[in-house]
């Protein structure tokens, strides 16, 4: 059906910008923090192009962007203001467009996967640099 091939599109589409997000980060070593969050130009229009192809929405677009982001962060640290526009981007379409059901869980789940990573990295940063204790204070 259409929706299954949409679907399809909205999957490979996360796939394409994980790839070049990934390609782009490798510039960048170890210090993948200092990365602005943009692609080549190349790569913008070769997303760009897959997205007319597979008739992505500006939403589907920028739930992709989020979720290749979020998942790459839990392996190679971004800058958190790279994750932040792009949520703030993806807040902003969802006002006036829809996901599917697949597309809405398929997001949730980058959701839960992110906070779990965040909370995961507080829980981390709380044993490098505990906080004193209040009877010692």
């Amino acid at each position: 059906t259409s929706e299954d091939e949409v679907w399809a599109e909205v999957r490979q589409h996360d796939q394409i910008i994980t790839t070049f997000l990934l390609h782009e980060l490798t510039k960048f070593k170890d210090d993948t923090v200092s990365w602005d969050g943009e692609l080549s130009p190349a790569a913008e229009s070769i997303l760009h192009q897959h997205a007319i192809q597979g008739d992505l929405t500006q939403l589907q677009q920028a739930m992709c962007r989020w979720m290749a982001a979020s998942r790459t962060h839990a392996s190679r640290t971004l800058d958190h203001r790279i994750l932040h526009k792009l949520l703030l981007a993806l807040h902003e379409l969802w006002d006036t467009e829809t996901l599917s059901k697949e597309e809405e869980e398929m997001l949730g789940e980058s959701y839960s996967g992110f906070v779990e990573h965040s909370l995961t990295e507080v829980r981390r940063h709380r044993e490098l640099f505990p906080t004193p204790s209040k009877t010692h204070a």
